[in-house]
């Protein structure tokens, strides 16, 4: 799972055929930003999820940049006045973004948005829903969430898991740790007994509420460590540079 480093001028720009989308990284034509709803969805998808930065400026094509097109002057103000328009029309609350412009050699621009995981609760995006259609007129709110490369929407018996503080935390700080690291699992058991064992990392699974271990003793194929994300209660790093997790025994 990768994570979020914040687009800054000096950030490379992805190369034309071999950059790619991802978890944290959407790219864009500022001709396909065309409603606020849009707008304001691509941004709550990635506070909703560990972050990320939405590039605009790219032609993509299955996943990868197939052409870096760029916009003027007068496209890139419109561009990000009306996504911030969108974020404070149609976000609640509203995320934390920084817009970070990038010249291009012909004097063309791109536009990176960075959006910061939002940790306290999740961001909704409003939609006015049609009367005459749905027979209701009101306002009703939808919850993006950034999955692999796409933007999908939590349903409502997620909600909950989602809206735990503790719980987004440990999953944002889990992304940072790569599938080859070795991880020291410390767990404590009811009877005060704490069991401390290494691991190496597997992977997080925010639908299932998991985060799988394989051990390090044993071969790849044999039944992986798992433990549920509401259980975890510390993701850090410690003296020696190694990344410990605490976590209560389950059942």
């Amino acid at each position: 799972m990768p994570i979020f480093r914040p687009f800054t001028e000096t950030t490379p720009l992805p190369e034309e055929g071999t950059g790619y989308e991802t978890e944290t990284l959407d790219l864009k034509l500022s001709a396909e930003l065309t409603t606020p709803f849009h707008r304001a969805k691509d941004i709550a998808a990635f506070a909703n999820h560990l972050g990320g930065t939405l590039l605009v400026g790219f032609k993509e094509e299955h996943g990868r940049v197939a052409k870096c097109v760029g916009m003027t002057d007068a496209e890139l103000d419109r561009a990000q006045k009306e996504i911030g328009n969108a974020i404070v029309q149609r976000c609640q609350p509203s995320p934390f973004v920084t817009y970070v412009p990038r010249r291009l050699d012909d004097d063309r621009f791109v536009l990176a948005i960075n959006v910061w995981p939002h940790l306290n609760t999740l961001v909704g995006v409003k939609v006015d829903a049609v009367k005459d259609v749905e027979g209701y007129g009101g306002t009703a709110w939808v919850f993006p969430i950034r999955t692999v490369t796409n933007t999908g929407y939590l349903p409502a018996e997620q909600l909950a898991m989602f809206m735990s503080p503790e719980v987004r935390r440990a999953v944002i700080l889990l992304s940072g740790i790569k599938t080859s690291d070795l991880v020291e699992l410390r767990i404590f058991r009811r009877n005060d007994h704490t069991y401390i064992e290494c691991f190496w990392m597997l992977e997080v699974d925010e639908q299932r509420n998991i985060v799988s271990f394989r051990e390090r003793e044993h071969p790849i194929g044999n039944p992986a460590r798992i433990i549920p994300l509401d259980k975890i209660d510390s993701v850090y790093r410690d003296h020696r540079d190694r990344w410990c997790i605490v976590a209560r025994e389950h059942e």
